[in-house]
């Protein structure tokens, strides 16, 4: 889903902090949602956050990140070092379409502002990835 500001009292050159997770949403489903805080205060993040409920069939995301070496469950793996990005990311959502019956979407993208990691699977990722037309992107 490419990138969307939900308030327009935002500057378009301001550094947002965006999540998505799954919880309970008012009805007692499991939904997926999307938080926004463009306030630039960390410690208020939470409190401030624009929440948007995506859906209400989703009942599982994994976000797996990847550097050259392995994978983490959160990023950056050292709270020390926000500068570098992963060189991959693995997304996995878990929807309920019927009572019984989930289906799983999965899809892992290699980040090109990251530059080159020295790791095979990453440089296939990136290959395919920038080989796909701009309307498949």
């Amino acid at each position: 889903m490419p990138y969307r500001r939900y308030s327009d009292k935002v500057p378009s050159y301001e550094l947002c902090h965006v999540a998505y997770y799954v919880a309970d949403n008012p009805q007692g489903k499991t939904a997926l949602f999307r938080e926004e805080d463009c306030s630039g205060k960390e410690d208020e993040r939470r409190e401030r956050a624009r929440q948007l409920e995506l859906t209400d069939l989703a009942v599982g995301l994994e976000i797996t990140y990847y550097d050259a070496e392995k994978d983490y469950e959160e990023w950056p793996p050292n709270r020390d070092d926000q500068s570098l990005l992963p060189c991959r990311v693995r997304l996995a959502l878990t929807l309920r379409d019927a009572p019984q019956y989930e289906r799983a979407f999965i899809t892992t993208v290699a980040l090109p502002m990251r530059g080159a990691c020295e790791d095979a699977q990453t440089r296939r990722t990136q290959t395919r990835t920038s080989g796909l037309p701009a309307s498949g992107r």
